[in-house]
């Protein structure tokens, strides 16, 4: 299945998510990243519920760039990529220091840009909907995964556009419930599945959320 945009599963994965009794239940959504913003934006509107961001970053090996080898979310909760480490032999201190560094440099200020400084601690006792138009290696649903449990999260449940077949195995395991458009035996690569993948840069991020009424402001959280 090729999509146009992300925009094209929007309407698919809303299907899906309609049948089950959300706006009765303590529900919040959570982008998986910018790029699904404005999916999450749009699921939220539809079901009259709130919505929020994960924020995380990658861990970069340090002799290639590109190669991602762990993810740090704004928990400092952390993600390794086992057997790219063993396979590079990449010391651990330097992932951790790294990743100390990425949250006080980068996160921090995510944090800051996107919630007015305020962290990730609503979703104690909600129902996590953790929403993504792709997922590719599962590392950024992982670590999003851990530290929903650390904040301690009634329910965890993904709703996704595409993902591989070992993955949705792992991690359904891992959750509560899983929701996809597409489940896809040979995975090639996101970029294959879409003509188009919109970018968003932090500019255009913080005006979605300051333009968004289901953005879950802080003001808000003892109303929902």
């Amino acid at each position: 299945m090729i999509f146009r945009r992300v925009d094209d599963l929007s309407n698919k994965l809303l299907a899906k998510l309609s049948k089950e009794r959300l706006r009765e239940t303590d529900t919040l959504m959570l982008a998986l990243s910018t790029k699904s913003l404005l999916l999450t934006e749009f699921l939220a509107k539809k079901l009259h519920l709130k919505y929020d961001i994960v924020l995380q970053k990658s861990i970069y090996s340090p002799n290639n760039p590109d190669l991602t080898i762990a993810k740090v979310s704004e928990t400092e909760d952390l993600i390794l990529h086992e057997e790219l480490i063993k396979s590079f032999e990449i010391d651990r201190d330097w992932i951790y220091t790294k990743a100390h560094e990425v949250y006080e440099d980068k996160i921090k200020k995510d944090i800051k840009n996107f919630r007015n400084g305020e962290k990730l601690t609503t979703t104690a006792h909600k129902n996590v909907i953790l929403v993504n138009y792709a997922i590719e290696d599962g590392m950024a649903t992982m670590c999003a995964i851990k530290s929903l449990i650390n904040l301690g999260a009634k329910s965890i449940t993904l709703a996704v556009g595409i993902l591989p077949s070992n993955i949705y195995r792992n991690l359904d395991k891992s959750i509560d419930n899983i929701y996809f458009v597409d489940k896809i035996d040979d995975f090639v690569s996101t970029a294959h599945y879409f003509k188009t993948i919109e970018e968003y840069d932090e500019e255009l991020t913080q005006y979605i959320l300051r333009n968004s009424r289901n953005f879950r402001r802080k003001n808000e959280k003892n109303r929902d």
